[in-house]
């Protein structure tokens, strides 16, 4: 009988190796392509928060008020206030929906209508940040709705006022409540499905938080323009440590236990 396996053969050792090391390297090429990309949109973040800084800064040139906080912001945009923020509220006026309360706090919560939310159509409506936003009640942040999308993917930028009230940044490592910053900040996390409903959830790694700290500060987290924070669930352990001293837990296991954090 003819054997129809005359003239065929496998494949040799040496060929074998060749295809594994180009396996090899298209596998560490793609890996390092995906961490090339990260490393960019972990650069854009400081350039994000400086062109937010700089669209703040000119609002208050401009208007002699705080986005989200000016008082008559409805007598600047009648029409466009009407239409681009929602009656929330039972019996409250546009008026309400759509200006602040003037004590340069940019508030979790005013009227019925977050000024943490009204400040990005405010500056929407000044032309001083670009994209279209809808104010929308406390809860929750709508990425791309009613706060812009960050580049780091599943980021949202969030305005706030941080003290002992609104928390909307957590503690030092050794407690769960806020830091009581007193201060405007910009915060970069994830929407968080339950509790507060805030952007304020994590979504850096402990080594991300760090190195953006360190280029754009001061390189803990508790101090200068930056800080880094948790979630207000797990008193931030898992981000920052407080033994021996209060700075970035870089032996952490969790994959993105940090939001971060800049003052206003």
């Amino acid at each position: 009988m003819h054997n129809q396996n005359i003239g065929q053969k496998g494949f040799t050792l040496v060929e074998l190796s060749i295809v594994i090391v180009i396996i090899g390297l298209i596998v560490a090429g793609v890996t390092a392509g995906q961490s090339l990309v990260k490393q960019a949109q972990l650069r854009s973040v400081i350039g994000e928060q400086e062109q937010v800084k700089a669209s703040v800064n000119a609002f208050l040139l401009e208007y002699n008020g705080v986005p989200g906080d000016l008082i008559n912001a409805s007598a600047y945009w009648p029409a466009a206030m009407t239409d681009g923020c929602q009656k929330l509220g039972t019996g409250n006026s546009i008026d309400v929906e759509c200006n602040g309360d003037g004590n340069k706090k940019i508030l979790i919560a005013a009227g019925t209508t977050g000024e943490m939310y009204i400040a990005w159509k405010h500056l929407q409506l000044a032309s001083l940040y670009p994209g279209s936003f809808v104010p929308t009640a406390l809860i929750p942040g709508i990425i791309g709705g009613n706060i812009p999308a960050s580049k780091f993917s599943g980021v949202g930028i969030t305005f706030g006022y941080d003290d002992a009230t609104s928390d909307m940044t957590a503690g030092d490592g050794a407690t769960t409540n806020g830091r009581d910053l007193g201060r405007n900040i910009i915060l970069f996390g994830a929407v968080q499905a339950a509790g507060t409903g805030l952007a304020n959830g994590t979504a850096f790694s402990v080594p991300q938080a760090y190195a953006l700290d360190v280029k754009a500060d001061d390189g803990s987290p508790v101090s200068g323009v930056m800080y880094g924070s948790g979630t207000l669930t797990d008193g931030v352990a898992t981000c920052i440590t407080s033994v021996p001293s209060v700075a970035y837990n870089l032996d952490a296991t969790d994959t993105s236990p940090c939001a971060i954090a800049f003052t206003l």
